[in-house]
């Protein structure tokens, strides 16, 4: 497509890189479903439904995704795709916390190595 005809229908680079990230969430919004079935399923089962399902995506988008990161600064102020990600990662992070109220995963996995004692913060022979 020449630069001609792309201008003819967004009106600066932005917008056509808006409309790169509707068509990229919207992919995305597809995965509610599976993110909604299995609930009742084992951990290690519904993640890996949930991974299988988010690297489908991924592929299916791999053109999206090269530009999202080769154009990263200017998407960085995206609202809608930061809000994404942030609506994923506390989805999964409340999930994670649910499981761990269960007893099916260790409550004491919540990422943070350095509150730890017995974890080291390095892994240098040094410590």
């Amino acid at each position: 497509m020449s630069d001609a005809l792309t201008y003819r229908y967004f009106e600066s680079k932005d917008d056509v890189l808006k409309a790169v990230v509707d068509q990229g969430l919207a992919g995305f919004a597809a995965m509610r479903d599976v993110a909604g079935a299995g609930r009742d399923r084992p951990l290690a089962e519904r993640l890996t439904i949930l991974g299988r399902a988010f690297l489908d995506t991924l592929g299916a988008q791999a053109d999206r995704l090269v530009l999202f990161v080769s154009e990263h600064q200017l998407l960085s102020d995206d609202a809608r795709l930061v809000g994404f990600i942030d609506l994923a990662a506390s989805a999964l992070g409340a999930e994670l916390a649910a499981r761990a109220q269960q007893g099916e995963i260790r409550g004491d996995l919540d990422g943070k190595q350095g509150d730890r004692a017995d974890v080291p913060l390095s892994s240098s022979p040094t410590g």
